[in-house]
């Protein structure tokens, strides 16, 4: 056709029919939008929007099991669990009175010096040190990029080389950052939870350049329930005064609207006066997010975590029912993170999260004869089909002790 000339319209296409008037917005109004495009709430904004009181929990500068409203009166472990932890652990981890730690801890929020001592623990991302300020110990940890091997200190230098480069730095970056953001968080919502407390975030520098970062968090005076020799102390009334205090816990991440999405045994420490504390929120969400990826612990994904569905308070409790199978002698999930990324097992996931009424943990050995009903609760939480699985925390506890009652076990 000529330059500049229109192109002409076929007889067979049709013009598009004019818009109504009825469409159009009034000035002001707020555009509605389907749950498939609604954006994801920051964590921020949720935790704002719903504040909750909740009672304190620090007597006398000692940081005591938080109170949950509706939770149960909870007696102390067992002569024998208090004494293997008395003298498995140290009496305590800092000499300096309490009114001193916290003035250091101020310190270190506002970004005073401190020292990197020995390796305590080295996990698939970032690796965990000891760390001191003006005879202050607490934890260091850090993740490490390529820069480091040429300019970093010497003992980050010679550890950083021995952790998986399956993990990206990026990534590695993504999930400290986001534990960071969930403590805060934490911290401004309730003065002394349960969880962990985070101090401050660095940025490791030398010469110009970026070495890595570093998380300085508190160290917990305790042991996880991953240790065997735990396990083989605790008695079935420790493990269930155990699990309600896990439970607990995550009820009051659910509070502030929080999926922790990493639920598992080395995820919960006992300390030293027998309080369980939680730890690890690298990939927690807020509740209502759907992402793209698998994310989590292979043996403690939930359907929904596999088919990148929509995340609730019901998937971590999950992996609480996996985790409680565990404490009692199960095992874990025969799940492969890498073929959880096949399109059939994903389909196989969508399948089972919509109509399978079977629970995925079925033989919980020390559960067996009388204690049945403590295990039909446990199963319950790993019910395939959301909609026939415990849904919340605040289910759970109260089956756990409703249970407890049935089979006669003092918690």
């Amino acid at each position: 056709r000529p330059a500049g000339a229109r192109r002409g319209r076929s007889p067979k296409t049709r013009p598009a029919p004019p818009r109504k008037d009825t469409c159009a917005r009034p000035a002001g109004a707020r555009r509605e939008y389907s749950p498939k495009t609604r954006s994801t709430p920051c964590l921020k904004d949720i935790c704002a929007a719903t504040p909750v009181e909740l009672p304190p929990s620090q007597e006398g500068g000692v940081l005591r099991r938080p109170v949950v409203q509706g939770a149960p009166q909870l007696s102390s472990m067992s002569h024998g669990v208090t004494a293997f932890l008395q003298a498995r652990l140290p009496e305590t981890l800092n000499t300096l009175p309490p009114a001193r730690c916290e003035a250091v801890i101020r310190d270190l929020e506002n970004g005073a010096p401190y020292a990197i001592g020995s390796q305590l623990f080295r996990g698939a991302e970032s690796i965990l040190y000891q760390g001191t300020c003006e005879g202050f110990n607490f934890i260091v940890k850090s993740i490490r990029n390529r820069c480091d091997h040429w300019l970093g200190d010497v003992r980050t230098r010679k550890d950083t080389g021995k952790l998986s480069d399956n993990v990206s730095y990026a990534t590695k970056y993504k999930h400290l950052s986001n534990e960071w953001k969930m403590g805060q968080l934490l911290r401004e919502t309730a003065p002394n939870p349960t969880p962990v407390q985070l101090y401050s975030m660095r940025r490791v520098k030398r010469l110009g350049l970026e070495l890595g970062w570093d998380l300085l968090m508190e160290r917990i005076n305790g042991l996880d329930f991953s240790d065997k020799k735990l396990l083989s102390v605790l008695s079935l009334s420790d493990k269930l005064r155990a699990c309600i205090m896990m439970a607990q816990a995550i009820h009051q991440l659910h509070q502030r609207r929080i999926v922790h999405l990493d639920i598992k045994p080395s995820n919960f420490l006992l300390d030293r006066d027998a309080n369980v504390r939680l730890i690890d929120f690298g990939i927690s969400v807020p509740t209502g997010f759907q992402s793209r990826t698998v994310a989590g612990t292979a043996g403690y994904f939930s359907p929904e975590q596999i088919c990148c569905r929509t995340l609730g308070e019901d998937t971590d409790v999950f992996a609480l029912g996996i985790t409680f199978g565990v404490l009692f002698g199960g095992r874990t999930l025969m799940q492969n993170p890498e073929e959880a990324k096949s399109r059939q097992y994903r389909h196989n996931a969508m399948v089972d999260m919509e109509k399978n009424t079977l629970p995925a943990v079925t033989d919980i050995p020390e559960l067996n004869g009388v204690f049945k009903p403590l295990a039909e609760v446990i199963r319950d939480c790993t019910i395939f089909k959301r909609s026939s699985r415990i849904g919340n925390c605040t289910a759970l506890i109260a089956r756990l002790v409703q249970a407890a009652e049935i089979c006669k076990v003092k918690i």
